[in-house]
């Protein structure tokens, strides 16, 4: 049972290598074709010649099963035959030989082909070196063929090898695009929608202080306001923060030209109209832009911006509010200040996530941060190098 079971086992084995390699049984028909045509014409071979002819016929049957394996075999009947001091009279192997040595050019590393090859050469020169005859035309001609057919082998393994790395650089390209859009609908996720949510979160507090607000009303306003804030902090703590970790290693596009700095000028705009609706005075403030600003840098602090702006809106009291960003020679830095409604967010019960991703991107880029609360009023200093890449 055992036996019986490890040959049908090798059976299927050879069968699955008979259809993956295919494509040699062309080859090997080609050659056994040749080699039955000079049978008819020949006709009469030495017994030596038969006994090669059919370990010939029988290595060029199973180079399609194990194609490794018979062209080495293949090369050494050609090495053995040249060598042998007797005339073997039967059909030629030179089909055949090309053939193997093309092969092992294709499949293997360099070492087993040169060998193969340089071997083949050697033995073409065996009446040059055993007999000491004069080397003739067609022993050199023989010789280069062997190289020749050695060398196609390389080529066409190479050639191979450039396809799949050029395939393979078109589906690492399509990933990475893939992944690009995922990390940038993200950033959109919360840039945008969180900054919606905190600007609406602002708003409502600000018409609960009106004092001609009914009272009932001020209180199914301050219920909307918790569940929006509570609907802010699972999308951030339950969505953004897992897919950012998540897309943490895929590196952040190229920006061409002068993108970055149009795309950080919308930010900033459209970060000091929302700040001037809910009562905010100030400006953001942008230094050395046109002298050191570099392009990745000018869309993390885009990003910056927004959520900074968003925690001056959702914790900030209305009023004055500093913000400066500074691009110079050896770093980009970001100051921030603003009065606010309690010392600290967790004051207002909230898990300040926000400056949670902030400081986890500005780390990531071998940066600082520091954030002080005095007073009821916020401060924060981050500074990027230059050079800056995520680590």
């Amino acid at each position: 049972m055992a036996f019986g079971a490890t040959v049908q086992k090798t059976m299927q084995q050879l069968l699955r290598n008979y259809r993956s390699h295919i494509r040699y049984a062309a080859g090997s028909g080609i050659c056994l074709t040749f080699m039955t045509m000079e049978i008819l014409a020949w006709k009469s071979f030495t017994s030596i010649g038969v006994a090669f002819t059919v370990i010939y016929a029988l290595l060029l049957a199973v180079l399609p099963l194990l194609p490794e394996t018979a062209s080495v075999g293949l090369s050494v009947l050609s090495v053995v035959k040249s060598l042998l001091p007797v005339l073997v009279v039967g059909p030629s192997d030179f089909w055949g030989t090309w053939y193997a040595l093309g092969v092992l050019g294709l499949r293997r590393k360099p070492l087993i082909p040169v060998i193969c090859v340089a071997a083949n050469v050697m033995a073409s020169f065996s009446g040059v070196v055993f007999g000491g005859e004069a080397p003739t035309v067609g022993d050199v001609g023989l010789a280069c063929s062997y190289v020749l057919s050695g060398l196609a082998g390389f080529a066409i393994q190479k050639q191979t090898s450039a396809m799949r790395a050029q395939k393979e650089r078109e589906l690492s390209e399509q990933r990475l695009r893939f992944q690009t859009e995922r990390l940038e609908n993200l950033h959109v996720l919360h840039d945008r929608i969180a900054g919606e949510l905190t600007h609406v979160i602002q708003r409502s507090r600000l018409w609960r202080s009106d004092p001609d607000v009914d009272p009932a009303a001020k209180q199914e306003i301050q219920d909307l306001e918790g569940m929006v804030s509570e609907v802010l902090h699972q999308l951030r703590e339950q969505v953004i923060e897992p897919a950012r970790r998540t897309l943490e290693s895929i590196p952040v596009p190229e920006i061409q030209g002068s993108d970055g700095e149009r795309i950080l000028h919308q930010r900033t705009c459209a970060a000091e109209r929302k700040l001037a609706a809910l009562g905010f005075t100030g400006r953001i403030e942008i230094i050395g832009i046109d002298e050191f600003a570099d392009t990745g840098q000018c869309l993390e602090v885009a990003r910056m911006i927004d959520e900074l702006s968003n925690n001056i809106a959702k914790y900030g009291r209305p009023g004055e509010y500093l913000f400066r960003i500074t691009f110079d020679t050896d770093a980009v830095s970001v100051l921030s200040s603003n009065l606010t409604l309690q010392d600290k967010p967790s004051d207002l019960g909230t898990s300040g996530l926000g400056l949670h991703l902030i400081e986890s991107a500005v780390k990531e880029r071998g940066g600082s941060m520091d954030c002080n609360a005095d007073e009821h009023e916020w401060t924060m200093a981050i500074r990027l190098p230059r050079d800056a890449r995520p680590q």
